[in-house]
């Protein structure tokens, strides 16, 4: 929270590198224990790992910290005596010599219940990913990468090696998207796999039992569940349409390997799901992917297991639920919803008379991770604002609009060196429109500070909770007042509100955000006039799109940025996904064209530095390439920030110093008329 100024830290890149970062959060089956992932810097510095910490329900004891290795863990899970399953690729002391020259995967370790060392349970050549544990029967369900045409893991390590050995890297694709954001998909396939619950004492795990033994890419990022007794798994299989992609949910029996389908919609996907304690319903994210004339939605789809009939647990509800969980009676799902500048967590009530009733538990901060007590008393979560990053804390489980109890936290509490308020207005159709507005310390009437206006990605997301990609409170340390305002295409305002901008990114979203500035810039401690602009993502296509807009910024930032929608169309990882917005580049080339920055380069005149990271598939790295020979070459003064080995974030500590060092030097020379400072290593 905002404190006295004498008495806050210095908020600078060092305290900032230094910050644990807390994310995720598991509950122990009898509601005692609840364990947390925390990244810091490792001990050169280069890289954040992970460690998992302990945290009091009760919110009486210290946070304990519970592993330790220089990998790092993570996928913590606990089995039903308490034991806590996780992911580490930290040495096996017990493998034979010649294993421990392999290169390092992840294996799954148990760390008894009672205390003591962790011991490996489980590996596979590829190493284990995503992890799941039937909450009764302890049944462990996994994916690992397995190569096409292997029938088993030994086989996988044959084909895997003589590939190594004969230093083929080489890929040869037959289906499309071929990468996701960051890597390239394959050669190995995701497969699922369920073994019983460890052994107690000493010893490893059965082997586990292969679910899907060809699922080509149907399992690639999709989301999986078990029902508690472990006789069912119930998860996302992508269909590997390319002209249409979409997730199926389908149920697949342990026993038997035999799978159903419980969700097959030409028009939506599902998403995040979870299965009933009483293991009789699955609900799941519905994501209606929209069309051109139709913007997206996202809705609850509760499914019965055992006829595969489905329903709209929420129908009617404006806002888009995530994450959803289940309520120990199995008669309630709690999930979370951007709405208005936060992320709420709500209730709704499954069977009876207040089937489908909604009721929000807290109204304020960016809620995530909800983890309900067995009791079914508490809701535990982690929770963060604009001004404060994640902290855990306990909610009632029914109550209204409620003020969270925190639970001592890694971190927290945290000094950020300014205030926090909000601002509105009106766009030029009468939309609501608002955002937050960051003062430093010391900003006045007299003394007003200058404004740099971030904009955010997505586009289908808002500002609703502390950032560690882009940190308000380092400009703030600086003397900057920084908007963070919420244009068309935000989420969290209604259908009516995503659909002005829909297919329309130059329009509405643009006018939109031009009349946040102009509302900030009214504020009292805000000079209007010393003022620059920066963004990621789509947040860098809308900067692009400002520069040749209009000349009111002094400078513009643009990250990981769109140039040319035509362009992107074809590089990016899944082109299909933004034809549902634009439609394909044959049919409707006008909207390609009309929204796409490039077509304004010979009416840009502001400064610009451009970022962006070689490993971006998401928004390919051709699209700074082109939009810097562009710049280059019209003579607009830039700069080219350039992360060979970083993707659409930057994400190691020394490339996040070097990020903000050369944005706070950019803002500097620019806003406020210093000279500029190279940073040292650069």
């Amino acid at each position: 929270m905002p404190g006295d100024p004498a008495a806050e830290p210095t908020f600078d890149l060092d305290l900032y590198l230094s910050l644990p970062r807390v994310a995720g959060l598991s509950l122990a089956p009898d509601g005692g224990r609840l364990v947390t992932s925390v990244a810091t810097p490792g001990p050169d510095g280069k890289k954040f790992t992970s460690a998992l910490w302990e945290l009091d329900p009760a919110g009486e004891a210290a946070p304990r910290r519970l592993t330790r290795s220089a990998p790092g863990e993570a996928n913590a899970a606990f089995l039903p005596d308490g034991s806590l399953l996780f992911t580490s690729a930290r040495e096996d002391a017990e493998a034979a010599p010649e294993a421990k020259l392999e290169q390092e995967v992840a294996r799954l370790w148990l760390l008894p219940a009672g205390g003591g060392e962790a011991r490996p349970v489980a590996g596979t050549p590829a190493g284990i990913d995503l992890l799941r544990v039937a909450r009764d029967a302890g049944t462990v369900v996994y994916t690992s990468g397995v190569h096409p045409g292997a029938d088993d893991l030994e086989a996988d390590e044959r084909r895997d090696k003589a590939r190594g050995d004969a230093g083929v890297t080489a890929q040869l694709f037959e289906t499309y998207p071929i990468r996701y954001w960051d890597h390239y998909l394959g050669p190995r396939e995701p497969r699922l796999f369920a073994a019983a619950s460890p052994p107690a004492g000493e010893g490893r795990m059965a082997p586990a039992r292969p679910l899907t033994p060809a699922p080509g890419r149907a399992l690639d990022e999709v989301d999986v569940a078990v029902t508690p007794d472990g006789g069912t798994v119930v998860c996302g299989w992508d269909t590997g349409e390319v002209g249409n992609p979409r997730t199926r949910l389908v149920a697949i029996e342990v026993a038997s390997g035999e799978r159903r389908v419980l969700l097959d919609d030409p028009g939506s996907s599902a998403g995040h799901l979870a299965c009933s304690p009483d293991g009789r319903l699955a609900v799941c994210e519905r994501i209606w992917h929209g069309d051109p004339a139709h913007p997206l939605d996202v809705g609850l789809w509760l499914v019965d297991l055992a006829t595969g009939e489905g329903r709209d647990l929420a129908a009617g509800l404006e806002l888009w639920p995530t994450g959803p969980v289940w309520a120990a009676d199995s008669r309630a799902v709690f999930f979370v919803a951007d709405e208005d500048g936060r992320t709420p967590a709500f209730r709704v009530e499954v069977g009876g008379d207040d089937d489908g009733r909604v009721t929000r538990l807290s109204a304020d901060g960016h809620f995530s991770d909800l983890c309900p007590a067995p009791d079914g008393r508490r809701l535990y979560a982690l929770r963060a604002t604009v001004a404060a990053p994640a902290e855990a804390v306990a909610l009632d489980a029914a109550g209204a609009d409620q003020t969270p109890r925190p639970l001592p936290t890694p971190g927290l509490p945290l000094a950020v060196p300014g205030s926090l308020a909000e601002v509105e207005t009106r766009a030029g159709d009468g939309t609501r429109l608002r955002g937050w507005l960051v003062l430093p310390s010391g900003a006045s009437a007299a003394a007003p500070a200058p404004l740099v206006v971030f904009i955010h990605g997505g586009p289908l997301s808002s500002w609703s909770g502390w950032s560690w990609r882009w940190n308000p409170w380092l400009l703030a340390a600086r003397g900057y007042a920084v908007l963070l305002g919420d244009p068309a295409l935000s989420t969290g305002y209604g259908q009516e509100f995503v659909a002005r901008g829909r297919g329309r990114w130059g329009a509405e979203p643009f006018r939109d955000l031009m009349a946040l500035v102009d509302a900030a810039g009214a504020v009292a401690e805000v000079d209007g006039e010393r003022t620059a602009a920066m963004g990621g993502s789509f947040g860098g296509y809308m900067a692009n799109w400002v520069a040749g807009q209009t000349d009111r910024f002094r400078c513009i930032v643009t990250h990981a940025s769109i140039w040319s929608l035509e362009q992107f169309h074809g590089t990016t990882d899944h082109a299909a996904w933004w034809e549902r917005e634009f439609g394909s580049p044959e049919a409707m080339p006008e909207r390609y064209r009309d929204n796409s920055p490039d077509r304004n380069l010979a009416r840009i005149r502001t400064p610009m530095l451009v970022i962006h990271g070689e490993r971006d598939h998401r928004v390919p790295i051709g699209e700074a390439l082109r939009l810097w020979a562009d710049l280059t070459r019209t003579g607009v003064e830039a700069k080219f920030l350039y992360f060979p080995d970083e993707n659409h974030w930057i994400l190691n500590p020394p490339h996040v110093r070097v990020w903000y060092e050369t944005v706070l030097a950019f803002l500097d020379q620019h806003v406020l008329g210093k000279d500029w400072v190279r940073p040292e290593l650069l």
